[in-house]
């Protein structure tokens, strides 16, 4: 074989090593760095002193920390949050809970951050009690706009129901007396009338109308499987080892 050959013969075989190389390796569907977004969701995931905080954020922070994964958490109005994932512009939406249409587009570790019991918040001079749906018929009922609150509103489709962008808004129309009750997850309604400081002035039913838990859903499109799977197996051992404790107690 003439030197030429031999070198294009000794191309070809670098060429072939390098291609099975590439075939070997799994596909990397995350990003170096995560761009992970959600609306502020207190005591959740909010912003304190210009710095994110809120107990979900600090556990995905540690989780993502053991995972060497460095991350940009960027805050939307929530319907422009499920948007940007829904685009493929966002690797993860931080705060979210399952529905059947955020299955399409969203794929969740097994394991939540946290739930939360979803209240019902109304005058307090106005003594109400919630005893089931039949209690909530002819009142005015405030909610997000975009916020998914299980199947409760699917099964009792005759209650009368307000959208608004925010929680303050729905709390004012309250207190104006546009609204007779608002329904929300109770740590974000109590954080929030503590910000407004209104919790004097609102009062709340202990008992919830359920509990709903708290994901981070990753994109289908950019994040894969296995990354997920590992998520949730080290967000498991976070819960069960303790490490979440010092977060509970700080949070409260």
């Amino acid at each position: 074989m003439s030197c030429a050959g031999k070198l294009s013969f000794a191309i070809q075989i670098l060429m072939l090593a390098f291609f099975l190389t590439i075939s070997a390796s799994p596909p990397a569907k995350a990003a170096d760095r995560l761009l992970i977004v959600a609306d502020p969701f207190p005591p959740f995931n909010y912003i304190e002193n210009g710095e994110p905080a809120g107990l979900n954020f600090e556990i995905m922070k540690a989780i993502l920390k053991d995972m060497n994964r460095d991350f940009e958490l960027q805050h939307l109005p929530w319907k422009r949050a499920l948007l940007t994932v829904r685009k493929d512009r966002a690797d993860a939406v931080l705060d979210v809970s399952k529905d059947s249409k955020r299955d399409k587009y969203l794929i969740y570790p097994d394991e939540c951050l946290s739930e939360s019991p979803v209240i019902v918040f109304y005058i307090r001079q106005r003594t109400f009690k919630y005893t089931g749906p039949e209690s909530l018929g002819g009142k005015r009922i405030g909610v997000m706009e975009g916020y998914t609150y299980g199947e409760f509103f699917d099964k009792h489709p005759n209650l009368y129901v307000e959208r608004v962008p925010s929680m303050e808004q729905n709390f004012m129309k309250l207190l104006r007396g546009r609204l007779d009750v608002v329904i929300s997850y109770k740590e974000v309604g109590i954080s929030t009338l503590k910000k407004m400081k209104i919790s004097d002035k609102i009062s709340y039913c202990k008992n919830p109308l359920l509990t709903i838990p708290l994901y981070i859903g990753f994109s289908k499109d950019r994040i894969s499987k296995e990354f997920v799977a590992d998520f949730n197996a080290r967000l498991h051992k976070f819960k069960k080892t303790g490490r979440i404790k010092p977060l509970l107690k700080k949070y409260n």
